[in-house]
């Protein structure tokens, strides 16, 4: 009763690890953080359209969404006070023009005349006051008149002197015309008055909108009959052959965005993938900070205004579209899953370890055991004895299948030293009076030499002997026993007493193929799987391809490792099942559980055997080292897995060591399973074990990922 409750609580026990065990792993690789997801925006080059002047939209001449080329008139606006503008400037325009054709066309004849004659008359005046001037001049000489009368006539004599130079200058100045500078004035005035018409006039052609360049009609803010200021919007124009999309990224994201890079957005109006050129990457500022909430172990995040142009044109992309990069868990497996699979399919050492190598030891080793046993074992006989009896054994030897007599030897050191020689693996000495003893029932000794440096060649030769022997006794004292008048029966009651009924269990045959096989492989797949594991990692850091690595797994080193051994633990599961498949149902080797259970053995196996390189790449961290080490568990788990000497008998320290090797564990499975035929669940303690293995890895996730970051390989 005790130890049955034990049994229970040990049996719980272990459940409750394989079910934790199982739910960690589903858990650690299925439920990891969430997409980071980074929205951006198309944006298109727009140029906005508004006029110089104010006034009322008259017409549109364009709808929203219109393609338009450059000088297309978009629209016209009613602008009554630039056309009273344009009339007053027209109106001096042309005052200033009659001035200027006054000056250039000078004085007219009738005042020319005027003039002259107004000089005549002065010059006559002149003549008579100079003539007055001199009698009255005389007349006061003489005495006759007075001082003041002879001053009065010089007085009227001196103007009219001026009044003849005046007549004469208005006579020159009319005959000469206007003065230069009087035609330069009215010149500029004329000038004047055509830069103001011409200011007008722009002001007029700004009342019609025109195109600048191509493009699309975006948005028109007015409707027709609305006043509009001076340089009011009036509609915006998207250029959509220069387009570009705008990303706001959090700077722990920019790893992925440099100026030139080219990166992948979904498009989800358009529901298709774009590839984009970073162009561009700037600051935010202070204002677009994402702020720590912890005092310790966080830091302020910056964002990063990020452009990218579409690579090639994307067609019906339009502005306000968003663009989505999802940073998503998955689409790092895809990445690093992808990269895996090529580097596979372009390494020939990968194809070979994977592949080649599997499938070769399959086909060669059931060719090689293909009858179960070897057959025809060259033997040899020194029969000294040379009667009727003993060549009949030799005969009869000779028979059994593992037995093939090649030669008779002289003598026992011939004998021996064609052993030595390698010609012979045993060899049947048969003294002289054999014969003459058995029949007097002095008990013969017979001898057998087998060379067991070749244990089994040897096995099967000395059983072969051993059984002949012991049927050349039974045949002599059943001859001895007839002889002394005893019946047939009663002879063979004497000789055999005892009837012996042997079965031979999960191995009908006897086969020693399907002995060793059903292990074998497994075992050399196992050892496969532990150096490609290894190597894959290793020339990781050897070729300086792990920060890449870590990049595409967005520096996850467990979706770097998930990623890179799923493609290898798919190719290594199909080996696996093809050999179940050539075993159990090509072969027809016993499998009394069925294929499926099996299946899920070499699943198991795969998984333990990759999750345990992985360990071992993490312990020593040097791509040598743990090679070596792979090399060196993987041979010993031939012989400590059981299955070519029994556990049960070696020393108690290596049956407790056996437990650290996957085949061991893999072996019972398939003893359990294929041999005795019981369900999955009477082999709980291997599987859990299996899964167990699968743990190791955690140990050194954070190392492996120091190492993939950091490390610098030193060959």
């Amino acid at each position: 009763m005790e130890k049955t409750q034990r049994n229970n609580i040990m049996l719980a026990f272990f459940t409750l690890l394989a079910v934790i065990v199982i739910v960690s792993i589903i858990g650690f690789f299925t439920l990891g953080k969430g997409p980071e997801i980074i929205q951006g925006q198309a944006e298109a080059t727009e140029y906005r359209v508004s006029s110089k002047v104010p006034g009322r939209i008259l017409k549109f001449f364009v709808s929203e969404g219109d393609k338009v080329k450059a000088g297309d008139t978009l629209a016209i606006l009613e602008a009554p006070d630039v056309m009273a503008k344009l009339s007053q400037a027209q109106a001096a325009e042309q005052a200033a023009q009659a001035l200027n054709e006054k000056a250039l066309r000078g004085t007219r004849s009738e005042q020319l005349q005027a003039a002259y004659e107004m000089w005549q008359k002065a010059k006559a005046g002149l003549e008579i006051a100079e003539k007055s001037y001199n009698r009255v001049n005389r007349l006061y000489e003489e005495g006759v008149m007075t001082a003041q009368k002879r001053d009065e006539a010089k007085a009227q004599y001196d103007a009219m002197k001026a009044t003849e130079r005046a007549a004469n200058a208005q006579y020159t100045m009319a005959k000469n015309g206007a003065q230069r500078e009087d035609k330069a004035m009215a010149a500029a005035q004329v000038e004047r008055a055509k830069g103001a018409v011409a200011e007008v006039s722009s002001y007029v052609s700004e009342t019609y909108l025109v195109a600048v360049a191509d493009g699309e009609v975006a948005e028109i803010f007015p409707k027709v009959g609305e006043l509009v200021g001076t340089g009011a919007p009036i509609m915006n124009v998207a250029q959509l052959d220069d387009m570009w999309v705008t990303f706001n990224v959090r700077e722990d994201f920019l790893k992925d965005f440099t100026v030139g890079s080219k990166i992948k957005a979904y498009v989800p109006a358009l529901e298709k993938e774009a590839e984009f050129q970073v162009t561009v990457m700037k600051d935010l500022g202070t204002y677009a900070a994402w702020k720590a909430t912890k005092t310790t172990g966080q830091f302020d995040l910056k964002t990063f205004e990020v452009k990218a142009k579409p690579v090639q044109p994307v067609e019906n992309l339009r502005p306000g579209m968003s663009a989505i990069m999802s940073t998503t868990t998955y689409q790092c497996y895809l990445k690093v899953m992808r990269r895996e699979i090529l580097r596979i399919a372009t390494k020939p050492m990968y194809l070979f370890c994977m592949v080649i190598a599997p499938l070769f030891c399959f086909l060669f080793f059931t060719t090689l055991m293909e009858n179960g046993l070897p057959t025809n074992l060259p033997a040899g006989v020194v029969d000294l004895d040379n009667t009727a009896t003993t060549r009949n054994i030799i005969r009869n030897l000779d028979a059994f299948q593992q037995t093939q007599i090649v030669a008779h030897y002289p003598s026992v050191t011939e004998a021996r030293q064609a052993v030595q020689r390698g010609e012979i693996y045993s060899f049947y000495y048969i003294p002289k009076g054999t014969t003459e003893e058995a029949l007097a029932s002095r008990q013969p000794k017979v001898s057998f030499y087998v060379n067991y440096s070749y244990l089994i060649a040897g096995s099967l030769l000395y059983k072969d002997q051993r059984t002949m022997s012991e049927l050349a006794s039974a045949a002599v004292g059943q001859a001895t026993l007839l002889a002394k008048g005893a019946t047939e029966d009663q002879a063979l009651a004497f000789l055999q007493p005892v009837v012996i009924s042997t079965h031979a269990l999960n191995n009908p045959w006897l086969n020693y193929s399907v002995y060793l096989c059903n292990t074998l492989f497994p075992g050399i797949l196992m050892l496969l799987i532990f150096l490609t594991t290894v190597y894959t990692i290793g020339t990781e850091l050897k070729e300086k391809t792990s920060k890449e690595l870590m990049q595409l797994a967005d520096n996850s080193i467990v979706t770097a490792l998930v990623g890179k051994l799923i493609p290898q633990t798919v190719t290594f599961f199909i080996m696996a099942t093809f050999y179940n498949v050539y075993l159990y149902g090509f072969l027809h080797y016993p499998c009394h559980s069925g294929i499926f259970p099996m299946l899920l053995a070499g699943l198991l196996l795969v998984l333990a055997s990759q999750a345990f390189g992985v360990f071992l790449f993490g312990l020593f961290g040097s791509l040598r080292l743990a090679l070596s080490a792979a090399s060196l568990w993987g041979v010993i788990s031939f012989s400590i897995s059981g299955f070519t000497f029994p556990v049960m008998a070696m020393h108690p320290t290596l049956q407790a060591l056996s437990v650290l090797f996957p085949l061991r564990h893999y072996f019972l499975l398939y003893v359990n399973l294929a041999l005795n035929g019981y369900p999955v669940i009477y082999a709980w303690h291997a599987v859990t074990a299996l899964l167990l293995f699968m743990l190791l890895p955690f140990f050194f996730l954070k190392r492996i990922r120091t190492a993939m970051l950091h490390y610098v390989y030193i060959p």
